[in-house]
């Protein structure tokens, strides 16, 4: 008995060119979703960065209320604090502590060489210089570099 054998070919070139489309078309929605995602992180960074900084302010302001200080003086205060390995409410708490002595006695104050009435009407920046040098004349803290 005699056997036929039959090849049939398939024309497939337009398969494959839709199947390749498709791919294009899903490393594209790839792509345009990882810059979705990064950008959303980008922007939620921001945004974050933004809040904290905001919500810092704040602290601040309800700080030198608080206080009766300036937001610049709250500031400076600040920066001695954290590089002094303390917080700002603390170095407030003991200034504020000091200002009433120095309102009521100004001995100890004297033995130093600090002038008590001008520790009491100083903002808490200068009294910090004051404390560090005293019977000289205050000067200015220059600006942090780095806030947070």
């Amino acid at each position: 008995m005699a056997e036929a054998k039959v090849k049939i070919g398939i024309e497939n070139s337009g398969f494959e060119r839709g199947l390749a489309a498709m791919r294009g078309q899903i490393t594209s929605w790839k792509d345009d979703i990882k810059s979705s995602i990064a950008g959303a992180f980008t922007f939620g960074a921001a945004l974050s960065f933004f809040n904290n900084f905001r919500q810092e302010m704040g602290r601040i302001q309800d700080l030198a209320d608080r206080f009766g200080q300036t937001t610049k003086s709250i500031q400076q205060v600040g920066n001695v604090a954290k590089v002094s390995g303390t917080d700002l409410e603390q170095v407030a708490s003991i200034l504020t502590k000091l200002t009433l002595e120095a309102t009521q006695s100004g001995d100890a104050f004297a033995k130093v060489g600090i002038n008590a009435s001008e520790f009491a009407g100083a903002d808490y920046d200068q009294q910090i210089l004051l404390s560090l040098e005293p019977g000289k004349e205050p000067m200015e803290i220059p600006p942090s570099s780095s806030n947070s």
